[in-house]
């Protein structure tokens, strides 16, 4: 990695929102992140995993800048301990950031 993009690192910031940390889910759920670079925009694209393969991926409602969602089915995974992460992408594909979250599946 370059020094420029080790700097545009440093200016971003990717959290998961929802669900929060170590939350037992169930059913369908939303998965919500925020995105904040500087400057701004950056972000074209956000997807979730969890475990590692593809849960969905997000969108940004409208009137929202910086939020991304998505929905996802927790029955899809067996009852236990998960990681959600969620990865951003720049137009040109490229991972700018990704960040993990434990969850549990009931």
């Amino acid at each position: 990695m370059n020094t420029i993009a080790r700097l545009l690192n440093l200016l971003f910031l990717l959290t998961i929102l929802i669900p929060a940390k170590g939350a037992t889910l169930s059913g369908v759920v939303r998965l919500t992140a925020t995105t904040h670079y500087f400057p701004t925009p950056g972000v074209t694209a956000l997807t979730f995993l969890v475990d590692g393969k593809l849960a969905c991926k997000a969108h940004k409602p409208a009137g929202y800048i910086h939020r991304w969602t998505c929905s996802w089915d927790s029955r899809s995974v067996g009852d236990g301990d998960h990681t959600i992460t969620a990865q951003a992408f720049s137009s040109s594909g490229a991972l700018i950031d990704r960040t993990d979250m434990k969850m549990a599946e009931k």
